[in-house]
């Protein structure tokens, strides 16, 4: 019964996709729900799905259906976008913890096995978006820094 109300939303979640039915029932079972009227702010550190209303986080708009926090599995505290979300209606959301999270992942082996390679992959994606604005940054300074030389008649680029 669990698996199928909640079939909405699992198939968006990458370290629930293949996974035994019998994970996946566990995960549904110990998500906690949650209400929150508008303008409360919703901790960003869990992974939330949202059951009913319209929340605000990290500039994206979720609805029902939708989840967040699906870097809950992260260890490294950097890679993580832990801030908290904003109900703009009144929210009813399911949660789950880390902690929680880890509890039912240590009943399976061959789950835990899978979620270490969304592990893998979503802090490579992440550490790589971060190198990528880091060199991004750089490069417009220099770019404006060539800019205000050019200007001023103190470096031609033209050879």
């Amino acid at each position: 019964m669990s698996f199928h109300l909640n079939k909405k939303w699992l198939s968006k979640v990458p370290w629930l996709r293949n996974a035994k039915k019998a994970f996946v029932t566990t995960i549904a079972v110990n998500l906690e729900p949650q209400v929150y009227p508008p303008t409360e702010l919703i901790a960003g550190d869990n992974f939330h799905v949202v059951a009913k209303g319209i929340v605000l986080k990290d500039m994206h708009v979720f609805v029902s259906g939708m989840v967040w926090g699906l870097d809950m599995i992260l260890t490294n505290q950097s890679l993580r976008r832990t801030r908290p979300a904003l109900a703009l209606t009144y929210v009813e959301t399911y949660s789950l913890s880390n902690f929680a999270f880890n509890k039912v992942l240590d009943r399976f082996p061959r789950e835990k096995k899978n979620v270490r390679k969304s592990v893998m992959w979503l802090a490579f994606k992440r550490k790589f978006l971060s190198y990528s604005h880091q060199v991004q940054v750089i490069a417009d300074s220099l770019a404006n820094v060539l800019r205000r030389d050019a200007s001023t008649g103190e470096l031609d680029v033209g050879k």
